[in-house]
């Protein structure tokens, strides 16, 4: 019983720890507007503490996200089909 009871308040403490513990180094501004400018935006004042008091605004979709975008949607388009012949008992490929 002792055993379980300590188990129980190391854990206990272990999550507490965990919960409060940093989530690390924030960004710097100069990092964030770097960022925000390779993605073709710009850095505005946020609305939020979550934001970091900043969020990247008007970001263009460059080559590279509309290809990645294009292949998800290629993607999915092929597992819809998929789960569409699977719930009307065709098997894969009929």
């Amino acid at each position: 019983m002792r055993r379980l009871v300590f188990a129980v308040t190391v854990s206990a403490a272990l999550m507490t720890l965990g919960a409060c513990a940093s989530l690390g180094e924030r960004s710097t501004l100069a990092e964030l507007k770097e960022r925000c400018d390779a993605r073709g935006g710009e850095l505005t004042p946020g609305n939020s503490a979550a934001e970091g008091g900043y969020r990247c605004t008007g970001v263009t979709i460059n080559a590279a996200n509309a290809s990645a975008q294009a292949s998800h949607g290629r993607a999915m388009g092929q597992m819809s089909r998929a789960v569409e012949r699977s719930l009307a008992g065709r098997g894969p490929g009929n």
